[in-house]
């Protein structure tokens, strides 16, 4: 790798960029949340007026590719900070092996990030949905089946705290 190249890499790699990365992701997650509103509504509406729901006829579940991209933007600050606070995480045009993940607890650890409990129950969630639901309509390997979005509804909001 050239002088040149290693320069340009660790400037991409400065938090700036970090965390216009984040902006990007939460500005794209944003776009979604209207038709996840509308869709919860239609099945809100269907459930309280006991008339059969017609899947097809409505906008298809898109929440984990919303929760999937704030957690990708949580992702990108949380690294953003991190390299912050240690530039050296980022030499001969590579990412340090220990910010090379996606966990957003062990990535806040590191960086020295405090987060409350809700704070670390989104943060679990949505690591958990980057992984799968995002991408997958199921995981590689059966897993305990997870009915615990306990955030449920303020997601956005704890979003906007951490």
């Amino acid at each position: 790798m050239t002088k040149d190249e290693e320069d340009f890499f660790k400037f991409k790699a400065s938090p700036i960029f970090w965390r216009q990365k984040a902006e990007s992701l939460k500005y794209s997650a944003d776009i979604l949340w209207p038709t996840i509103e509308k869709r919860d509504a239609e099945i809100h509406n269907s459930l309280k007026e006991k008339t059969k729901i017609n899947f097809q006829q409505i906008d298809p579940e898109i929440f984990p590719i919303y929760f999937g991209l704030l957690g990708f933007s949580i992702e990108c600050l949380f690294k953003a900070v991190i390299i912050r606070d240690n530039p050296e995480y980022v030499t001969n045009g590579k990412l340090a092996k220990k910010i090379k993940q996606h966990n957003l607890l062990e990535l806040a650890n590191i960086g020295g990030i405090a987060l409350s409990r809700n704070e670390k129950l989104f943060c679990t969630q949505a690591y958990e949905t980057m992984m799968v639901d995002f991408r997958y309509p199921i995981d590689k390997v059966i897993t305990p089946l997870k009915y615990s979005f306990e955030i449920g509804g303020n997601c956005r909001e704890i979003f906007k705290d951490i």
